[in-house]
């Protein structure tokens, strides 16, 4: 799941930053069908998964997409944006349901927030909740890889946050989550966590199978 959210932005915002001329075009509607047009073949072909664009709206200074991801996931982000200085400033919302991403299925997502920088350099923060716990982060994308992120979650779902990390549901119960992970590679991740249990309780079965 951690490589989808700077799929999304880089994808989205490097093709519009990276288009310095034939003004005119892309602000009339014929180039905002292009652009909408490249934004979700390209968006397709980097997430393997069915991406509707429904709305693509570029104006001077201004953009606005809304669109669906495997018809389960709801992103709408607006920004502000300047091509000389190529940066940008915008606020987006996401919402999900039942979200399958590679072998992983997100049940509940509802989240808001805020994102401004340039292609190389993004920072994205937001708040709301996610396997209906409340969620807070922040992180920094960095040549297209998410780096030094600040997680924080209240009453998550024990079994469900094994499930998406990729380990089996061995235990039961709420969980508290504070997660600082100033590097996230590709072989090896390096931070810290902290985790309180709230009334755990283990599933003996599924331990003993796994233990077989």
């Amino acid at each position: 799941m951690n490589k989808l959210l700077p799929i999304l932005l880089t994808t989205m915002l490097v093709l519009l930053l990276s288009i310095a001329g034939i003004l005119f075009f892309l602000f009339s509607q014929s180039g905002n069908h292009f652009l909408k047009t490249r934004i979700q073949d390209k968006l397709v072909a980097e997430l393997g998964m069915p991406v509707e664009v429904n709305t693509f709206i570029l104006e001077p200074g201004k953009v606005r997409i809304v669109m669906r991801l495997n018809k389960q996931m709801h992103v709408e982000a607006v920004s502000h944006y300047d091509l000389l200085a190529q940066s940008f400033q915008g606020i987006y919302a996401v919402s999900a349901k039942n979200f399958q991403y590679e072998d992983k299925v997100l049940r509940q997502l509802n989240v808001k927030g805020n994102f401004k920088g340039v292609s190389e350099k993004i920072d994205v923060d937001g708040k709301g909740t996610a396997l209906d716990a409340a969620l807070q982060y922040s992180v920094q994308i960095l040549d297209q890889k998410p780096q030094n992120m600040l997680i924080t979650m209240k009453g998550v779902s024990l079994s469900e946050a094994l499930e998406l990390s990729g380990e089996p549901p061995l235990a039961e119960g709420k969980i508290d989550l504070d997660i600082n992970m100033p590097d996230i590679g590709k072989e090896f991740a390096n931070g810290d966590g902290h985790i309180v249990l709230h009334k755990a309780l283990f599933n003996v079965p599924l331990i003993e199978k796994n233990m077989i």
